[in-house]
């Protein structure tokens, strides 16, 4: 008789303890890395990407991160310092030729200026689709190798809606990075 309780005894604590566990992973928020990155702004989530270390490798990803800084300047709130720490990390994506032209305090204000304007005029940038790899056109010139990407942008200004196509000319440095050159307009056909 003693052995029974002792065996009942022993299978109730087991079933508390299972039934114990499972009440906690039910009911648990999350923990960790993943619950925090969950949390985090898509502007916080762009200012913890490591572009020394983990730069993109084709222009088409290049012009997709240059994307992102846009949509959060444009469109997320975010603190004066996150706005600096974006222009910084945007500036990295630019190759040195584009950046010697857009020296830092003046580039600085130019894009202050532009995301106040937008944001007065309720413009934000909707999606941006840039072109597929095979649309990608790639060229030697005597300045190195260039690669001519074409991103289509869908913008809601105020209640209404438009696009706008952009090419951007990307250039490979010594370090065999795609750096954006140069980007212009796309009107009518191309």
């Amino acid at each position: 008789m003693k052995k029974v309780i002792r065996v009942l005894i022993i299978g109730i604590v087991f079933a508390a303890l299972i039934g114990g566990y499972y009440f906690y992973l039910t009911t648990r928020n999350g923990s960790g890395a993943q619950n925090e990155t969950a949390k985090q702004t898509e502007v916080q989530k762009l200012l913890d990407e490591d572009l020394i270390n983990n730069y993109p490798t084709t222009p088409r990803s290049v012009i997709k991160m240059y994307n992102r800084f846009l949509k959060c300047m444009y469109n997320e709130k975010y603190s004066d310092n996150e706005f600096l720490q974006m222009i910084k990390n945007q500036k990295e994506l630019l190759d040195s030729e584009l950046a010697a032209h857009n020296p830092e305090p003046q580039y600085t204000e130019s894009m202050r200026k532009d995301v106040k304007q937008c944001k007065e005029e309720e413009r934000t940038i909707r999606n941006a689709t840039v072109c597929s790899g095979n649309e990608v056109i790639y060229k030697k010139t005597k300045k190195g190798e260039c690669a001519y990407v074409t991103c289509t942008y869908f913008m809601k200004v105020g209640s209404n809606y438009q696009t706008t196509n952009q090419r951007y000319v990307l250039r490979k440095d010594d370090a065999g990075k795609w750096k954006i050159l140069v980007y212009y307009l796309i009107r009518g056909e191309q």
